[in-house]
């Protein structure tokens, strides 16, 4: 493909801790807050923010193309009894009411006689708060039990368990599986699924506090690959009966509850059961009224994994007709079933994804989605002919387009970005035509010195071609030479690389450009949005066919006149971490420095449920966590690397750095090594600051500037 490019001005000086922590605000392209359809008519609302006066919610009509206000802030809070600085989000029930959660209660306002009332309160110390469609009833958890306050007031012990090893009304298989949540209710509010897991099985992993005197001890629950996993089961609670139905899910134990789904009638709970192999998927339908099993509704297997992650998507009016998302074909798309188990068609196909549900059209004859185009570096809106299953573009300009459907399905708001495009807001039709400009925001950094970012095209180590960001500085001077930073990242379900403004990329690497680097980025196979096949392939061997591409780029790097291939510099975090630290340890000498933040280095170490979707069980592919177990390595290092951690990590638990420090210390193997206290997995706020530094300063100190 071409190369795109955007071309920067050269004013100001661009400063770390503004590219930093600026980055999502006075650094960010300008936008309209608060963008929302109104039901029962083609009309949308936004908050129209004033510093000094307050937010006013502003409609307006898309057929007559008025503009009016409906409220401000204070006489909100005036019929609510509320102090609200900024609005939550409103939950429209009607053209001219809606439901807004504030603190511990609900409201109910109506904007044409700007009347409100409080609908329900809940505890104080209650999380996972979820309320029923209606906005009456709420469920929420306490500690680990789930709790319900009903339309009349009366707060329910949905269970009351004292175990602390049973947790209920919470996510459950750690937030994998597009799991978000552990509260489902029912389409009218008169049953409610939920989660209980059972974790006593699962050891004890230790993290400390040392901010206390003295140092306290948090113990999580964390299964790793090859150990026992926790055990999930789905309950119904009936608010007429007060009972609480189990659903038979059956053996084994160890298995995934994934994409649990009402019928819009409430009879039925669907769940799409996988096996701890993650190989083989059955899509099941259980009696909401006694939990018996009624059908396994299909299966699906693969060789390698099945990743369910989407609720079914009933047909507007049916029971019986279900849209289901797969990606058996290649690539993520939309299947028709009935619950007979009867698969109508197929309606989505090609080589691209679907990616989001917008809803389904007039009539329910159409639906429309956002998916994947220009290989994958794009975002389209697609309109879907649920029949034919034929899918036409609604989106005509190449770049991230991410939309927001009316009710009718006439009218979208469409919020696209490109490279050379910050941020455009408009209403366009079903059709793809512009009907109006909502804001058109202005390059944020036009007063800034920065450099070029270019999307280009290499050939990979395989058959792929490989998509790839390059910055470039505000001086850049092609008889000149110039260091390399390589920003990895490269694991699954997760792209780098987009058709986006700056490419994607976060400031701190236009500053980086700026003290005379060439900084590069590649989405190598194993990473997400080119279909399955390309994700895939580094089943087994996380790492392997990742070097080999990211090492194509390093080539294609010193093919360039402008690269001095001997001072390039390596930096990644998480997975990028595991990589970084992979290429300077198994590619000895193509990087002089590296840094590994938040880095994987021992499989056996991460949990079950990523960790065996991509590496299989550690007793079947012995050989495949033996050869990507970094450890291993650490004699053959060459050059200078720093490895960073958050010591209060639950993702990336500090048993991996650790260990990998250990194994430095035997082979007598310098490493650079700084530890964050009191932080998770990301390093975030004022501290990232502080990070971002660290890493760019390690990395110029060891090969200085090319200015």
């Amino acid at each position: 493909m071409g190369t795109l490019f955007l071309q920067g001005y050269a004013q100001k000086e661009l400063t770390l801790k503004d590219a930093v922590l600026k980055q999502w605000t006075t650094l960010a392209p300008e936008r309209t807050w608060g963008l929302q359809w109104v039901p029962g008519q083609d009309a949308f609302v936004y908050q129209d923010y004033d510093p000094e006066t307050g937010i006013r919610l502003k409609k307006v009509m898309m057929k007559e193309g008025v503009e009016t206000e409906l409220f401000h802030i204070t006489e909100l809070n005036t019929a609510l009894g509320t102090d609200m600085r900024f609005l939550p989000k409103p939950h429209w029930v009607s053209s001219d009411a809606f439901y807004i959660h504030h603190k511990n209660a609900f409201y109910r306002f109506d904007t044409k006689a700007k009347t409100g009332a409080k609908v329900t309160t809940y505890d104080k110390r209650a999380e996972h708060v979820e309320s029923d469609p209606s906005h009456t009833r709420v469920a929420y958890t306490i500690g680990n039990n789930l709790h319900l306050k009903d339309d009349y007031g009366k707060v329910i012990e949905v269970t009351n368990h004292e175990e602390p090893g049973i947790v209920s009304g919470q996510a459950v298989h750690r937030h994998e599986f597009g799991i978000t949540k552990g509260i489902f209710w029912s389409p009218t509010g008169n049953k409610l699924a939920f989660y209980q897991m059972d974790e006593t099985m699962v050891p004890d992993y230790p993290l400390l506090d040392h901010s206390t005197v003295p140092v306290t001890l948090k113990n999580i629950r964390y299964p790793m690959a090859g150990q026992k996993s926790h055990e999930v089961k789905l309950g119904v609670y009936h608010l007429r009966s007060g009972k609480t139905v189990w659903l038979e899910t059956g053996q084994p134990k160890e298995q995934y509850l994934t994409c649990i789904s009402w019928s819009p009638d409430e009879k039925h709970v669907f769940i799409a059961l996988l096996n701890r192999d993650q190989n083989h998927l059955l899509l099941n339908m259980y009696d909401a009224g006694t939990g018996k099993l009624v059908r396994t509704v299909f299966e699906e297997k693969d060789e390698k994994y099945v990743e369910p992650e989407h609720e079914l998507l009933f047909l507007p009016g049916s029971n019986d007709e279900f849209l289901w998302w797969s990606e058996r074909d290649g690539y993520m798309h939309l299947y028709r079933y009935h619950i007979s188990g009867k698969m109508i068609g197929q309606v989505t196909s090609g080589k691209w994804e679907v990616e989001t549900w917008l809803g389904f059209g007039p009539k329910g004859k159409f639906a429309y989605v956002q998916g994947t185009a220009n290989d994958g570096l794009d975002r389209q809106i697609y309109k879907v002919n649920l029949t034919r299953g034929k899918s036409t573009l609604v989106t005509k300009e190449s770049g991230i387009h991410n939309a927001i459907m009316s009710e009718s399905g006439h009218f979208f708001i469409d919020r696209f970005k490109n490279l050379s495009t910050p941020s455009l807001q408009r209403v366009i039709d079903a059709k793809g035509n512009s009907v109006r400009t909502i804001r058109h925001a202005p390059d944020p950094l036009r007063d800034y010195k920065t450099g070029t970012a270019e999307i280009i095209s290499i050939a990979g180590a395989g058959k792929d071609h490989l998509h790839c960001r390059m910055i470039k500085p505000s001086h850049f001077d092609s008889l000149k030479k110039y260091p390399v930073l390589v920003y990895v990242y490269g694991g699954p379900k997760f792209q780098v690389v987009t058709n986006n403004w700056l490419a994607g990329a976060p400031l701190w690497m236009f500053w980086m450009a700026e003290q005379g680097y060439i900084v590069f980025t590649l989405d190598n196979r194993g990473s997400d949005n080119r279909g399955i096949k390309f994700e895939q392939e580094i089943f087994g061997n996380m790492g392997d066919k990742e070097m080999a591409d990211q090492l194509a780029g390093v080539e294609y790097l010193k093919s360039l006149p402008y690269v001095d291939g001997n001072k390039m510099a390596v930096y990644g975090w998480s997975y990028g971490g595991f990589m970084a630290a992979s290429l300077m340890l198994r590619q000895a000498g193509t990087f002089q420095v590296g840094v590994a933040g938040g880095a994987v280095t021992d499989w056996k170490y991460y949990e079950i449920m990523y960790g065996e979707r991509y590496m299989d069980h550690p007793d079947d592919n012995k050989a495949g966590y033996e050869k990507a177990r970094l450890q291993n390595y650490v004699d053959q290092l060459e050059g200078n690397l720093l490895l960073i951690h958050g010591d209060q990590d639950e993702v990336v638990v500090p048993q991996h750095i650790h260990s990998f420090i250990q194994e430095c210390v035997d082979k007598e193997t310098e490493v650079d090594y700084f530890i964050y206290p009191g932080h998770s997995h990301n390093i975030n706020g004022r501290n990232r600051y502080h990070m971002m530094k660290k890493v760019l300063t390690y990395i110029i100190d060891k090969l200085g500037t090319g200015n």
